[in-house]
């Protein structure tokens, strides 16, 4: 029964749901926060003894002083305070609510199961509700649901439902799929380390799931497929390896062909996906989803707002009214928000945090560049899970050092 709770709890406040089509009251804002109150009246003590294992009062700290900075700038551009400084405030509700769940994990399996290995089992958990919806188009309602928040979606949303949105979370072309992408990665981390070729098939399964949300994440896994290969032709040739990664790539087709049969939709627009991307990289030719985060959204902050911002970000109808044009794009959003001195700040207290922490400096610096990479597509390095996934290993690796464990990362 513990195992069972866990596992809804680790999903909830890993994918965060949005359920508000359901109630008003099971929005993620007030569920997290109700988490979050319940967590600090049941782990009271041990919640504050991890905060010190894991130092992250330190990058509190700076949120805090974030908070402040943009709560003035915004208030002096005469835009609204708590609005702008909502994900600043989540970021330290979703870091202590998976905070939470390593001392949960550990109070059920102690150390003899490791975090990643439990991030992977639920990643392959929302696989299965993902093919689930494929195979069961009424199952699929669900998610719609979800995603238009129980409202009636326009014209433009509606057309993706054909061959997008499975699963159950929330940011379904962005986060869900991009957590699919990282913990596919982390598969490839513990086949590296245990040479075990359930983590190839997992790594597969995982990379395979996202697709159905968004590409991004396979662009991504390729990099990192390919910094593995040159990793392990570097150290010494191993024919295990070599043939797990030749059933990889041939599994790939296979599935790629059962897309084609299965859901045309889908597979016309994934192989568009890498038509675009073979025409940006080959032939110096920007289309398909690349003209809109090449071209069209890119701009940047004038004069004083280079350094300073404006107090807000400048996704779609927001960066319309406030600025005449809207951006996707993590990078520009947040330059906007809080110019130089907000992303310098930033960045470098993500990237120190999760360098310092990791010891593998192959997983270290390619996580660190799966983030940097993803926040192209969208707000990553503020509050997004994805960023929260790693901290939550460097947590595991802080708490195994400070009682003398095995290092794990």
């Amino acid at each position: 029964m513990k195992k069972i709770l866990l596992i809804i709890y680790g999903f909830y406040v890993i994918y965060l749901p949005n359920f508000l089509a359901i109630s008003p009251l099971l929005r993620v804002s007030i569920v997290s926060t109700f988490l979050l109150l319940v967590n600090i009246l049941v782990l009271n003590r041990k919640l504050r003894e991890y905060m010190k294992f894991v130092k992250i009062i330190p990058v509190f700290c700076i949120y805090f002083s974030l908070i402040i900075y943009i709560g003035i700038i915004a208030a002096l551009n005469g835009l609204p305070i708590f609005e702008n400084i909502q994900e600043e405030f989540s970021f330290i509700i979703y870091a202590l609510n998976i905070l939470a769940l390593l001392i949960y994990h550990r109070k059920v399996y102690g150390s003899e199961k490791e975090i990643g290995q439990f991030l992977i089992l639920i990643g392959l958990i929302q696989t299965a509700i993902i093919f689930l919806m494929l195979l069961i188009p009424s199952f699929k309602d669900f998610a719609v649901l979800i995603y238009s928040n129980g409202d009636e979606l326009d014209y433009g949303l509606q057309s993706i439902l054909g061959f997008r949105i499975y699963g159950i979370g929330s940011s379904y072309t962005v986060m869900l799929p991009l957590l699919q992408g990282i913990f596919a990665v982390l598969s490839l981390f513990f086949y590296d380390k245990y040479e075990e070729n359930k983590y190839i098939v997992y790594s597969l399964i995982l990379i395979f799931s996202s697709v159905f949300n968004a590409r991004t994440p396979v662009f991504i896994y390729i990099v990192i497929l390919i910094a593995y290969l040159v990793k392990w032709s570097v150290n010494r040739w191993n024919l295990g390896k070599t043939s797990a990664l030749i059933l990889l790539f041939l599994s790939a087709l296979t599935a790629g062909r059962i897309i084609s049969k299965t859901n045309a939709d889908s597979f016309k627009w994934i192989t568009s996906g890498f038509e675009d991307l073979s025409n940006f990289l080959f032939k110096k030719e920007i289309t398909g989803n690349f003209n809109a985060l090449a071209g069209s959204q890119v701009f940047f902050p004038e004069k004083w707002t280079i350094l300073f911002g404006i107090g807000s970000t400048v996704a779609g109808k927001k960066g319309d009214a406030l600025v005449g044009q809207g951006s996707d794009i993590g990078y520009i959003n947040h330059w906007f928000k809080g110019g130089l001195i907000y992303v310098v700040i930033l960045y470098i207290t993500h990237i120190r945090y999760i360098f310092k922490g990791i010891n593998n400096r192959f997983l270290s610096v390619g996580l660190i560049l799966y983030l940097l990479i993803a926040n192209y597509k969208g707000e990553i390095m503020v509050s997004n899970m994805i960023l929260l996934i790693v901290y939550l290993l460097v947590f595991e690796n802080r708490v195994n050092q400070k009682y003398n464990l095995k290092i794990n990362y």
